[in-house]
């Protein structure tokens, strides 16, 4: 399959959702609204608004805002998350003032003054007693930040990009989370039992984090895959659809609830409802896509060696390997198989002091070069070689120009970065080890293409 073909299918199977839910028209005299056969609005007597999608009968998205309207998620933007779900047969039912959104197996109950949303399964049982937004109480918000800025302690920002050769990592430090005017903050009761597991990378030394508190924010050696995901032994799980910095608080500032902080003030997540772990698990992947099944040799093992080894040294490591029968399927090159070392440019190409080209010896523009040389010797010895890559480049330009195509509005004109990888494909690469340095850097003075800061681009990148 054409290369261009493949990156596409990975990172542009876009829906694009709902840009902006409007609700100051749709809101009825006792404030509920049912906007579509799927979504419900609700105002709430303290001037918030609540959006509730029924996205299957076990997967709830639910939005709260002190504003009469929603924006568009950078995830459902880029097509990240599911956008189109099925219809689903729901009722909804006001009794006494709250309003009920039911589904085949559970049932949501809102409560018109505070938005406290309880939930049960369809037996009646209490799957979560209550979910309330906290946002509108300011000394709680600012104990909460405190308490999370004593966790955690300073933040370090500066001290250059990785991998430059001022680069010095000594950064200035400042408040972890600064601004709680903006903050959004969910609360979520727990039973004595319930047990929380999840959150990708974001903490290094437990599984199981009840009693812990969780930063998701993408950080070079610290947390480089957070994901703000957790599923509780009861049943259910929450996914906070943001890319700015949010927090966990599982159990450990208040013993009985799990504390969402966001540091935007819309909260915005899904909410996952099921028999086990392995239940709310198959949900999450429902709305964030299923992982892909990778090639057969790309679950063996896989070496690297030295940075200072050229071609000859890594052809011998090679045949050693296979002379002493150690199993190896992938043999990544480190940046010095590059021209120009840590080079995150479009115009990248081989070192040829280091890794010759067969007809190294002729004058040939490089655009010509078809084959490798180190290349055909290690496919001749059963290895697939994947290129040391760091990343720097602004993405949005691609993803807003899919966009733009889709609804047939001129291109930018300005670079891709995906498409300088297929030469390496051609010459016989088989992939490629991406390396956190630049990409996990903080870039707080850059502006992106689709207008947004690194507060936002951040963990998306």
């Amino acid at each position: 399959m054409n290369f261009k073909i493949v990156i596409r299918k990975l990172f542009h199977t876009l829906n694009l959702g709902i840009v902006f839910c409007l609700l100051g028209i749709l809101l009825s005299v006792n404030g509920f609204t049912q906007e579509s056969k799927n979504t419900f609005f609700f105002q709430l007597k303290n001037k918030q608004t609540v959006c509730v999608q029924v996205c299957s009968d076990q997967i709830f998205r639910i939005r709260i805002s002190g504003k009469a309207e929603f924006t568009e998620n950078l995830m459902e933007r880029y097509g990240i998350l599911k956008g189109n779900w099925p219809y689903t047969d729901v009722q909804s039912i006001l009794e006494k003032g709250n309003q009920t959104i039911q589904t085949a197996g559970f049932r949501l109950t809102i409560n018109s003054s505070s938005g406290e949303i309880s939930v049960k399964d369809s037996k009646g049982e209490t799957v979560i007693s209550k979910i309330a937004s906290l946002s509108k109480d300011v000394s709680f918000a600012r104990e909460l930040r405190q308490s999370l800025e004593n966790y955690f302690g300073k933040s370090k920002s500066g001290g250059g990009i990785i991998g430059d050769d001022n680069y010095t990592g000594k950064g200035n430090e400042g408040c972890e989370i600064c601004d709680t005017l903006s903050s959004g903050i969910l609360g979520i009761t727990l039973k004595d039992n319930e047990r929380l597991y999840g959150a990708g990378s974001a903490s290094r030394s437990k599984v199981q984090h009840r009693g812990s508190a969780l930063r998701i924010w993408a950080t070079y050696k610290k947390t480089e895959a957070p994901i703000p995901f957790l599923m509780s032994t009861n049943g259910w799980g929450i996914f906070n659809n943001t890319t700015r910095k949010s927090y966990f608080d599982v159990g450990r500032f208040q013993k009985e609830n799990l504390l969402l902080y966001n540091t935007s003030g819309e909260i915005d997540f899904y909410l996952m409802l099921g028999k086990n772990m392995t239940d709310v698990i198959n949900q999450y992947t429902n709305i964030v896509g299923k992982p892909y099944l990778l090639p057969k040799w790309a679950y063996g093992f896989a070496f690297g060696s030295n940075m200072l080894e050229n071609q000859f040294n890594v052809l011998d490591n090679a045949i050693r390997f296979r002379s002493e029968k150690i199993p190896c399927d992938i043999y990544w090159l480190e940046p010095q198989w590059m021209a120009k070392f840590y080079d995150s440019s479009t115009e990248k190409d081989w070192n040829e002091k280091s890794f010759q080209s067969d007809y190294f010896w002729l004058p040939a523009p490089k655009d010509v070069r078809k084959t490798n040389m180190y290349l055909s010797k290690m496919k001749d010895l059963g290895f697939k070689t994947a290129l040391w890559l760091n990343v720097e480049h602004d993405l949005t330009v691609e993803e807003e120009d899919h966009l733009a195509e889709k609804s047939g509005k001129p291109q930018s004109g300005l670079e891709h970065w995906f498409p300088h990888l297929i030469k390496f494909i051609d010459q016989g690469v088989a992939g490629f080890k991406l390396d956190p340095g630049r990409t996990l850097d903080e870039h707080p003075d850059r502006k992106y293409f689709n207008g947004k800061t690194d507060a936002e681009m951040h963990n998306l990148n």
